[in-house]
């Protein structure tokens, strides 16, 4: 039965033709420089992440080094703002919704934040679902 099919012998995979060579060489060589790229993505990246820390740990300083009774009394009124506009369902979408979330962020940065607070937070605060 002959489907047209052509037995290819071993030994000719063996010989490789000085084209197929030259070619094999080009695609590695090109590879050689993607390194460069994969690092300079990861450098930049590092940088926003270090630029984003810093600014957190500058906003937690600053709202620390508040006098305490100046600080207690922005948290209350914070914490106040956030349980009556927040936990209406009007809250649940749109710009509402941005706002809480950023007030449930700036709420629980301040040590005063205790256990309503953050209940409070978790919330309004968006979570990953499985």
């Amino acid at each position: 039965m002959d489907h047209g099919l052509e037995v290819i012998p071993i030994s000719s995979y063996r010989r490789a033709s000085p084209a197929g060579v030259r070619a094999h060489v080009a695609v590695v060589e090109e590879r050689k420089g993607g390194g460069w790229g994969v690092a300079l993505v990861a450098g930049w990246m590092l940088l926003i992440v270090a630029i984003v820390a810093h600014n957190w740990v500058q906003t937690v300083g600053s709202i620390r080094a508040l006098p305490p009774a100046e600080r207690a009394q922005i948290y209350e009124r914070a914490l106040g703002d956030t349980e009556t506009a927040c936990t209406t369902p009007a809250a649940a979408e749109g710009a509402l919704h941005d706002h809480c979330v950023h007030q449930a962020e700036y709420l629980v940065l301040f040590p005063e934040c205790d256990g309503r607070c953050q209940k409070l937070a978790q919330a309004i605060l968006p979570h990953a679902r499985r």
